[in-house]
């Protein structure tokens, strides 16, 4: 039975996260998200490239990405309105199996016809006491293997995309377009997506003035937590801010 199949089977959140756990074991991992090095490599080379890899996609990339795209996920901010303007993200009939979070309960801040496969809550940033795990650095505590529980990061790659990762049981993960940005931005509209502005897009971000720089701080500690579990992080992007000793890496080489 396909993975999909088996999560839209399963009875409780519990049991589709056991779907997964392992199910990718010593593979490596092609995450797609939206900073503007994602445009370092084309449409077409990018699908032929990982045509047979097992693809994580974020968010709009997965609306450039959908024939390679094994996974997808979305929150509520930044949601576009797709060609049929009753839902955000068409996944026609394909295996792409969905992986949404939300502080709120899912048809609240998007489409109630939105497909999706799992569905994750994220804390309310004002009810953490600024426990965020960008800051507390506590990742063992977050495992999909210890509950479905999720942090506050901010950001989807802290709070979902890595954890699912992990909990496939991948060995790399290449990471494109994860840039943040190098410089000190405080407000949404100074960051660059590689697919332009959000202005058009539904609920609409917001940043934290400290967002950026601290979660830019804490990819080391994030580096080094992902070796201490077996997993070898890669920045597969020209343009990215996070901790220089993680290694910058082109498709092509690995590839070779």
């Amino acid at each position: 039975m396909k993975l999909k199949s088996k999560i839209a089977s399963a009875s409780s959140i519990e049991e589709k996260i056991l779907c997964l756990q392992d199910s990718y074991k010593g593979r490596d991992c092609y995450i797609l998200t939206c900073g503007q090095s994602l445009n370092e490599y084309s449409k077409k080379e990018l699908d032929d490239l990982l045509a047979d890899e097992l693809v994580l996609s974020v968010k709009q990339a997965y609306n450039r990405h959908p024939e390679i795209s094994d996974f997808h996920f979305f929150n509520c901010c930044n949601l576009p309105v797709g060609e049929d303007k009753f839902i955000h993200y068409d996944y026609k009939d394909s295996d792409t199996i969905s992986i949404t979070s939300s502080n709120y309960s899912p048809a609240l801040r998007w489409s109630p016809y939105q497909e999706h496969d799992i569905f994750l809550k994220v804390p309310i940033r004002t009810e953490k006491n600024n426990e965020f795990i960008c800051r507390t650095k506590n990742f063992d505590k977050f495992l999909l293997s210890n509950g479905h529980q999720r942090p506050s990061g901010p950001g989807i790659m802290l709070e979902t995309v890595i954890y699912t990762a992990v909990h496939l049981g991948v060995k790399n993960i290449y990471a494109l377009g994860w840039d943040l940005s190098a410089k000190n931005i405080t407000k949404v509209d100074e960051y660059n997506h590689f697919f332009g502005s959000t202005l058009d897009l539904l609920n609409r971000g917001d940043m934290l003035d400290w967002e950026i720089g601290e979660t830019r701080s804490a990819s080391k500690e994030l580096y080094y937590w992902l070796q201490s579990k077996g997993i070898s992080l890669h920045l597969v992007s020209s343009q990215s801010s996070l901790y220089e000793n993680i290694p910058r890496v082109r498709l092509e080489d690995i590839q070779q």
